[in-house]
């Protein structure tokens, strides 16, 4: 029994292997030579990659001043990379706050709204817009491409409590259409 099914597999791969060479042929009769064409196709799904994104720190910030509101607002600036392989079709970007509603809270008193702004125009909470296709950067990602500022009010940091950090965090997504 153990005879029989190794014969019977080397028949079969011998077989399979006389069928694929076979299928190189064009006249159907075996050659000394042959050749045979095969297609490759590589599918490359859109990419997209965001490089840059520091920390805010508002502790020497106008406004604010390192020992509390001024009433000015406090403003610190940022920039941002974002590339992607396909820069014709464009990417969406979502920027979201994890206290849910660009809001930093602290141990006392109440959370201190705050605005954040791509590319100078207010960004929603948690919607995705468009990034402007121009400014796309490849995957390298080599320069900084998109400003994403953070703003406390005058009016909102007079509400702040003494000796308290407050904090969030913010997200930023990218993602191709």
């Amino acid at each position: 029994m153990k005879k029989l099914l190794l014969t019977t597999g080397v028949l079969a791969a011998v077989a399979g292997s006389q069928l694929g060479y076979a299928a190189c042929v064009d006249s159907g009769n075996p050659n000394t030579t042959a050749s045979c064409a095969s297609t490759v196709t590589l599918n490359v799904a859109s990419l997209v990659v965001i490089k840059g994104l520091d920390d805010y720190d508002f502790t020497d910030a106008p406004g604010w001043g390192g020992t509390g509101a001024t009433g000015d607002d406090s403003v610190v600036n940022g920039a941002l990379c974002i590339g992607t392989n396909n820069p014709a079709t464009g990417v969406n970007v979502t920027i979201s706050s994890l206290n849910g509603g660009f809001e930093a809270t602290g141990a006392a008193g109440g959370p201190i709204a705050y605005n954040v702004y791509f590319d100078g125009s207010a960004a929603p909470n948690g919607t995705a817009f468009s990034a402007d296709t121009a400014k796309l950067d490849n995957l390298n990602c080599a320069n900084e491409n998109f400003a994403l500022n953070v703003e406390f009010t005058g009016a909102e940091l007079l509400t702040a409590v003494a000796d308290v950090s407050y904090s969030d965090t913010v997200t930023v997504s990218v993602a191709p259409l």
